[in-house]
């Protein structure tokens, strides 16, 4: 009898589930006197808005973690990714990535504020700290004046806001 692609894959998945359990179970029982093998990862606590949370070192520098509602890539280098999802619905809400500086190019923080995988706002970690607002497929430098938001579009200074979707002209 030939099995479907599908079933195909679910067996290779239950064979591999069941394989890892076994491993899992086997390193677990193993004698306090015998030599472990080095794992390329630790497992450790740190605590997170009062909370301890697991985080998953890796030996070439990248960490991970989650809460119920976030998850964080840290790379060696003072740099990261956040991803914000609903914790019911598990849809994504944020993306943040946060680039440290290198020998030739200054840091930045990306800030994806609906996860549609289009920058919104982004922080140069230059001497200007200069925050910009990416406004029809352009960078422009965002001030901020109480809690409007302005940027130079067309040599005018424009008043803009962010619909939940993108960067909108404000007309009145």
């Amino acid at each position: 009898m030939k099995l479907q692609p599908s079933q195909s894959f679910l067996k290779i998945a239950r064979f591999a589930l069941c394989a890892a359990c076994i491993f899992l179970f086997a390193s677990c029982r193993r004698e306090l006197t015998t030599t472990a093998k080095s794992f390329p990862y630790s497992v450790t606590n740190i605590v997170i808005d009062g909370e301890p949370t697991l985080v998953l070192k890796i030996t070439n520098g990248v960490s991970l973690f989650f809460t119920h509602s976030n998850l964080a890539v840290w790379f060696w280098k003072d740099s990261e990714i956040d991803i914000g999802f609903d914790p019911e619905t598990l849809k994504l809400s944020k993306i943040f990535l946060d680039k440290s500086s290198s020998s030739n190019q200054f840091g930045q923080s990306v800030l994806d504020l609906n996860a549609d995988g289009i920058p919104d706002i982004r922080d140069l970690k230059d001497a200007t700290k200069t925050r910009q607002i990416f406004y029809r497929g352009e960078w422009y430098t965002g001030e901020k004046e109480g809690s409007q938001v302005f940027i130079t579009f067309d040599g005018k200074k424009q008043r803009v806001c962010f619909n939940g979707q993108r960067w909108l002209e404000v007309t009145n």
